[in-house]
Parts: structure tokens; C-alpha cells; sequence
């Protein structure tokens, strides 16, 4: 973390303390303050479709949190918790005061994109591959490479051969199927969080499906064939969700 940003940042704050497995930032909860952590640490959860909660993250302080939603004014994407070694005292600067911050200096705006797109990454990654450790999140998220689009960009075509898994970190992506009658069908769209080139790689044949970016930017983390394997080698719960999530889409594929 850079320290002048730090000592930008705590210069006008509420000062607070909780204790351990206090909730400091609730999943879904309107986001209207930035933290700074100034002692102890937090982990980071997410809330899957089916209501269970997945570790994210695990801040160490110094270090801050609960930036991603407050330049868009919207709601947490992820509950923020005080870990079994608390207590912890934070520092809560208004979101107005963040926002100004953050429009006074290129610097500290562009310290806090990069932060936001290593969170967003994590987060997607950890939505999709499912019961790895945090640790062995980070590892996988540094492991993979990272690759941004712009609309209208092919990730993936039709009938090449299948190389690469991607999981989707920012914007949408739409997947296109072209029939033997020459037409082409929109079957889907994919969110950040979710993944897609899967179904060449575990049916061993060429790309059933073309992926393009739908908006201005796309982001997406790309793993080789070998690595994608080991992943699912790794985590059986990871490798039933995703054979179950391909039959669900080979269903759809077959519907149009």
C-alpha cells in the first residue's frame, strides 16, 4: 500500500472498533462509507445463488476496503467480517469526502482502480471455482492471465479448437451459435463471476459456440487447457459444478 495515500485517506475519518465476528460491511447493504483498517484483520465473503457464503478475501491492515460500490452509489457486493483474531479498529470516511478524494488526485484514483480490479478478479474467480482456500485463490488469480476487450471482440469462435478456460471478471459477454443453416443465434449471455469454454475442453472437440464481447470493456482471467484440468483435479466439488453447469448449456445449445 502506498503510504501517502494512506495518510491522505485517515486525515478525516471516524475512528471505530469492533470486535471479533463483528460485521463491518453487510452483503447487499447500501454502500455509503470507505474503510481503512488500522489494525487486526477481516475476511472477505460473497453470497452464492444458493444462499451458502464463500471466503473471498483476507485483509491484513494497513489496508482498506468497501471502495468498489461508492463511486457508482450502489449496494455491497460482499460482506465484510472481523476475523477470529479481533478486535479491529478502522477508520469510516463518508462517501462524499472518499469521492472527492478520489477526483483531487490521479494517483490515488488510479491506486484504487488497480485495487478494484484485483478485487473484482478474486471475487469472480472464487464464485467459480469452488472450496479453494483463499490462499489458494490468490495463487490461482496471480497464475492466470489476464486479458481485456472491447465490444464487438471475439474471445472464442466457432470451430476452433478448445485451448483455454475463461472466467469473467468485468462486463458481459454474449455467446453466439451459428446452425447448419447458415443463421446465427444469440443463446446466451454470460456476467462477470461466471465462466464459459469449458465444453470444448472436457468433450475434447473444437468450439461449439462463439463468445464476443457485449460491452465497452470486457475482462476476463484465461487458463490453458492443462491448467484448467488440474483446477477441477483439485476440487471435486468444483469439477460436479461445472459438468452440471455444462449439461445445463448443452441443453440451451440444443434448444435453439
Amino acid at each position: 500500500m502506498d503510504y501517502r495515500l494512506f495518510d491522505q485517506l485517515t486525515a478525516d475519518a471516524e475512528r471505530k472498533a469492533y470486535e471479533s465476528g463483528a460485521t463491518i460491511v453487510r452483503q447487499g447493504a447500501r454502500a455509503d462509507s470507505f474503510f481503512v483498517l488500522l489494525s487486526g484483520s477481516v475476511n472477505v465473503f460473497q453470497s452464492a445463488n444458493d444462499g451458502t457464503s464463500m471466503p473471498v478475501a483476507s485483509l491484513t491492515a494497513p489496508s482498506f476496503f468497501g471502495e468498489m460500490e461508492l463511486l457508482e452509489g450502489g449496494r455491497r457486493t460482499a460482506t465484510v467480517r472481523v476475523s477470529e483474531d479481533g478486535p479491529v479498529e478502522v477508520l469510516v470516511i463518508a462517501r462524499d469526502a472518499y469521492v472527492a478524494l478520489i477526483e483531487a488526485s490521479d494517483m490515488i484514483a488510479d491506486e484504487i482502480a488497480a485495487l478494484i480490479q484485483t478485487r473484482r478478479g478474486r471475487g469472480s474467480l472464487a464464485r467459480a471455482l469452488i472450496d479453494f482456500p483463499v490462499g489458494r485463490l490468490d495463487e490461482v488469480y496471480s497464475g492466470a492471465r489476464h486479458l481485456t476487450f472491447e465490444q464487438g471482440d471475439k474471445l472464442i469462435r466457432q470451430g476452433d479448437p478448445a485451448e483455454h478456460f475463461y472466467i469473467l471478471t468485468q462486463g458481459r459477454v454474449e455467446v453466439l451459435h451459428r446452425r447448419q443453416d447458415g443463421e446465427t443465434y444469440l443463446i446466451n449471455f454470460h456476467e462477470p463471476g461466471e465462466y464459459f469454454g469449458e465444453i470444448g475442453i472436457l468433450q475434447n472437440r473444437p468450439r461449439s459456440a462463439t463468445v464476443r464481447a457485449a460491452d465497452e470493456r470486457v475482462e476476463v482471467l484465461q487458463f490453458s487447457r492443462d491448467d484448467f484440468v488440474a483446477l477441477l483435479d483439485e476440487s471435486p466439488a468444483t469439477e460436479s459444478a461445472i459438468a452440471e453447469e455444462m449439461a445445463r448449456r448443452l441443453l440451451i445449445s440444443l434448444g435453439k
